[in-house]
């Protein structure tokens, strides 16, 4: 029977491709179906901050991901938890990311489990004095109803942490039940090699968190693999833009080389074979395509090990299809994950979204927005 792995207090994991089922903490009641979580925008000095609160439902990711479309202006997602669904959690997490945002946990709050996924999406992690952030191993019901070890979860738990950018140290800590599902001080962030900061802004201060991700790591920001990864990365998104204008048979040539045997896509693991399928149907209804990069947009944040970089951007695009007398042009948002080894690169996780289009002619719903 396929399972969805849900997310109680005390438990953190990873997971996609399966049907839902309740997932429980040794010692706990089985928890209730989560309700969905309420998204509210705050206008600050610092720009708009969005709060996310309650566990993280089924389809949340997605609504989460329209609510950031729709809200101008935002810097910041402040949230709160104690847990919810994995596949939805990583959708949160990964659009965080995408678009650039910090995440935040305030004094006297809890974000424990699929609440503690979508904060590590942040590309800066703050937490207050008194902030409470938890983390736990996966495990599942089983047909009894019992507690089990689940060897996937804790495996695609691994995963997206490397996609996120976090220390293999701190992989092997998250993904151990000797963790305990124990509140993580940032004392113990540090430890472990999670990238957290504390949030205390003084009175007298008028800086506020930027949420531009920086070009290098906090880690050892003197790397010397560093430059050499973000000029891979940079000239990365040029050559695909670049080649996806090219004629069909061309450009679809090119994805064949530049995708990883598993993608996270729009927020889901889909296999390689997906997103060709994807890529093929958006040309037949668009075989005419350009795309022009705003060179201002970029960023590019690089990680040495594991030999990640996650480079994002605006691109402006028109695309065409004159067999039916049908044109459109508009703006999208990017974000890849890409590994970078040789001065070669993979995609490994990408999200599009459209920030404007205009259309003329019959139109038909594009599969996605390069």
């Amino acid at each position: 029977m396929a399972r969805l792995i849900r997310f109680a207090v005390a438990m953190f994991c990873v997971h996609a491709g399966l049907a839902p089922m309740g997932l429980t903490p040794m010692g706990l009641a089985p928890m209730r179906s989560a309700q969905a979580a309420q998204f509210v925008a705050e206008p600050t000095e610092a720009g708009t901050w969005v709060h996310i609160r309650g566990d993280i439902a089924y389809r949340d990711g997605a609504r989460f991901s329209q609510f950031l479309t729709a809200t101008q202006g935002v810097t910041m997602v402040v949230i709160s938890g104690a847990g919810g669904i994995t596949t939805d959690a990583v959708e949160v997490g990964t659009a965080i990311r995408a678009r650039g945002l910090a995440t935040l946990v305030r004094n006297q709050t809890a974000c424990a489990s699929a609440c503690a996924i979508a904060w590590l999406g942040g590309t800066r992690r703050y937490m207050e004095k008194a902030a409470s952030i938890g983390f736990h191993a996966a495990y599942t019901l089983d047909m009894q109803g019992k507690p089990a070890a689940s060897q996937q979860g804790n495996g695609m738990s691994a995963r997206y942490l490397g996609w996120m950018g976090v220390s293999n140290q701190a992989i092997a800590y998250l993904t151990a039940p000797s963790s305990g599902g124990a509140a993580l001080t940032l004392e113990q962030t540090k430890t472990i090699g999670i990238n957290a900061e504390l949030y205390d802004p003084e009175p007298t201060t008028t800086a506020s968190p930027t949420t531009t991700p920086p070009t290098t790591t906090a880690e050892d920001p003197a790397d010397p693999r560093l430059p050499a990864m973000e000029r891979t990365a940079r000239q990365f998104a040029a050559t695909y833009f670049e080649e996806s204008g090219q004629r069909p048979a061309f450009a679809l040539e090119y994805f064949q080389t530049v995708y990883a045997d598993l993608v996270t896509y729009n927020g889901t693991a889909v296999p390689r074979t997906q997103v060709l399928d994807a890529q093929t149907r958006q040309a037949k209804r668009w075989p005419e395509q350009a795309y022009a990069i705003r060179p201002e947009s970029i960023t590019v944040k690089c990680y040495p090990d594991p030999g990640l970089c996650d480079v994002s951007g605006i691109t402006d695009w028109e695309w065409s299809n004159w067999g039916r007398g049908a044109r459109a042009n508009g703006a999208s948002r990017f974000w890849f994950q890409i590994t970078v080894e040789n001065n070669t690169s993979l995609i490994r996780a990408e999200i599009m979204s459209e920030l404007s289009r205009e259309t003329t002619g019959p139109d038909e719903p594009p599969v996605t927005a390069r």
